[in-house]
């Protein structure tokens, strides 16, 4: 089989959505759907979905396992390479310790690849995306979580802990006492995060803040979302505006942090939230370019992602076309064990 007509199936199983795709090695999607991610049905019932889906895209192609490269996984969570699950977001319950590589070799590939999804999204903005021909960058979403997949000289970049890149629990604003997931306050998240967005709004509109927010939600019959709050920044609203100024600024000294730190040669930002584009973004941008140090830091370029909802998947395929295994060069430490020896 000749380069250009290999063919791989990627898949994105998220805490909404498990979205699967059939690409070929130039980055052509043959075809693609997408199913609700059902998180009451457990491991297994989602197994089950990650199958079915792979097998409708495979059958509705006229192709066979065997004719494909592999199956790529972008997963929300902490995932090993052979598959196993460590950690999990909005998947639903039971997944510490099942190993998902071991059930799905069972019903389909025997090659299989598997990565935390926003590290995912960091190989699919690489080499198909935004990114594309860059060395060392990092990708950051911004949805309902907050998380940056980083590529260092080419590969990703996971960590002595195999946590790297876990932006969206740094601490921006200690004087804010929101209480976040994880237990903190200050995070990122609490103040950047779709969620955040929303409740701001939300307390404005109670507190008898005019605000076209309030028409499109009528207009739309729907709740307010980012996309909304984008709406109606791009009519010219105030409070949409300053919603997406205020978390563009704290998202500006997340990213000025990281820059100092890593010094990528590009930040590319994905995510529902990010899809305002300037609105967010430039904020974010002022921060850098204002405090970021070398000054040579300060002119790293902060782009969008290409992908969209996508680079999950192309980096699910990237990892099968590669040969990439993410965490193969992982060195876990054991904290409990060295603890025991001091003592």
């Amino acid at each position: 089989m000749g380069e250009q007509s290999k063919l791989a199936v990627g898949i994105d199983a998220g805490g909404t959505n498990i979205k699967c795709a059939l690409l070929n090695s130039e980055g052509k999607v043959l075809l693609q759907t997408s199913i609700l991610t059902d998180s009451n049905a457990g491991p297994e019932g989602i197994k089950d979905q990650i199958v079915l889906l792979t097998k409708h895209v495979l059958d509705n192609c006229s192709l066979k396992v065997s004719d494909i490269e592999g199956i790529g996984i972008a997963f929300a969570g902490g995932i090993t390479d052979t598959g196993k699950v460590e950690w999990t977001v909005h998947v639903g319950e039971g997944w510490s310790g099942y190993d998902l590589g071991a059930a799905l070799r069972s019903k389909l590939h025997n090659k299989l690849y598997f990565a935390l999804d926003v590290q995912a999204a960091a190989l699919g903005e690489g080499y198909f995306g935004a990114a594309r021909g860059v060395n060392s960058y990092a990708v950051i979403t911004v949805g309902t979580g907050i998380g940056a997949g980083i590529v260092v000289g080419g590969k990703v970049f996971t960590g002595g802990l195999g946590t790297a890149g876990n932006i969206g629990h740094t601490i921006v604003d200690d004087q804010n006492t929101k209480i976040c997931a994880c237990g903190n306050h200050g995070c990122l998240e609490t103040l950047v995060a779709s969620g955040a967005l929303v409740e701001r709004a939300a307390k404005a509109i109670k507190e008898g803040t005019k605000t076209k927010i309030v028409d499109l939600c009528k207009e739309e019959m729907g709740d307010i979302t980012p996309s909304l709050i984008h709406k109606a920044a791009m009519m010219g609203d105030a409070l949409a505006i300053k919603i997406f100024e205020e978390a563009g600024h704290f998202f500006g000294l997340a990213l000025l942090n990281l820059i100092d730190i890593l010094s990528p040669q590009m930040v590319v930002v994905g995510g529902g939230v990010a899809e305002a584009g300037d609105f967010f973004l430039k904020p974010a941008r002022d921060e850098v370019k204002r405090r970021a140090w070398p000054p040579i830091a300060r002119n790293v370029p902060i782009v969008q992602a290409l992908l969209g909802n996508m680079s999950g998947t192309f980096g699910a395929v990237s990892m099968v076309f590669n040969n990439i295994r993410v965490r193969q060069n992982d060195v876990l430490v054991d904290l409990s064990r060295s603890i025991e020896k001091e003592l």
